[in-house]
């Protein structure tokens, strides 16, 4: 079963992004929060909007849930809702 993370913003600029705690559904996930977290394996995670995304999803930092470091995009994203994969280096 995926683990879904919503996460939230820990800066002013909306960039630098945390997870909160898992959900076992999308709809709880980004429910709360415009972006989530989808666990695909372990430590590997792809990153979802609720809405179409207007920018470069490249500009966010997002952080391990299991360790909190920011973790490197290894995917770049493939569709306004689905904004790549992201790997923990530190957990790996």
């Amino acid at each position: 079963m995926s683990k879904y993370y919503p996460l939230v913003d820990v800066d002013s600029t909306g960039l630098d992004k945390v997870p909160l705690f898992p959900a076992n559904h999308i709809a709880d996930a980004l429910g709360k929060c415009n972006f989530a977290l989808a666990e695909i394996a372990p430590h590997r995670y792809t990153l979802l909007a609720m809405k179409p995304l207007d920018g470069d999803p490249d500009q966010y930092h997002i952080h391990c849930p299991m360790c909190g470091k920011a973790m490197a995009q290894v995917v770049p994203y493939k569709s306004d809702h689905l904004l790549g994969e992201y790997a923990c280096e530190n957990c790996n």
